[in-house]
């Protein structure tokens, strides 16, 4: 019988969740209605960031839809115990710091819990 799955996995794989979840549903709203879900009005301050660097944030919809299933899928693979899982939530946590304001917090939050209990081995590691 295996152990059960540490705390700061579970954790972090449910933050990985609900923001790769989030990141699917604006995708689909903005390829079936033409925009992202905004808030007051406002697109997050993500899109300030992206318009920065010369991409215009309502093309993001593919990329949003990748990232978030992908996000959502390798918080899956950590809650499988598959020895990679944590290191795929983290690499998808530091490569959705640009996400403001949510995304950001949940990425530092889900690197912080992992970083933090690995201790030199895999979080989600058969006794």
């Amino acid at each position: 019988m295996s152990r059960p799955l540490l705390r700061t996995a579970v954790v972090a794989a449910a933050l990985a969740i609900i923001s790769g979840g989030y990141l699917v549903i604006d995708a689909i709203h903005q390829f079936v209605v033409g925009d992202f879900l905004r808030i007051g009005g406002q697109l997050g301050p993500w899109a300030v960031l992206v318009g920065a660097v010369g991409i215009d944030p309502l093309s993001m919809g593919p990329v949003f839809l990748v990232i978030g299933v992908a996000q959502v899928a390798a918080a899956t693979m950590l809650l499988l115990r598959r020895p990679w899982g944590d290191s795929l939530v983290l690499a998808f946590a530091v490569g959705t710091l640009w996400y403001l304001i949510f995304g950001t917090i949940s990425s530092v939050i889900q690197i912080t819990l992992i970083v933090a209990s690995k201790g030199g081995r895999t979080i989600n590691a058969p006794p």
